[in-house]
């Protein structure tokens, strides 16, 4: 009994480290594409005027 409760809770701790490894790795690709695309847009407008 013990131990199926405690398989349990193992299972739901690495699902929940594991989805918010995702949303924070998603949000820090995000700021990472923006600072970029911010990047080129200046580096476009640099060279064309």
């Amino acid at each position: 009994m013990i131990d199926e409760d405690l398989d349990e809770d193992v299972d739901e701790t690495i699902q929940h480290y594991a989805r918010k490894k995702r949303e924070t790795t998603n949000f820090g690709g995000l700021i990472a594409a923006i600072i970029v695309i911010i990047i080129v847009v200046f580096a476009v407008y640099y060279l064309l005027y």
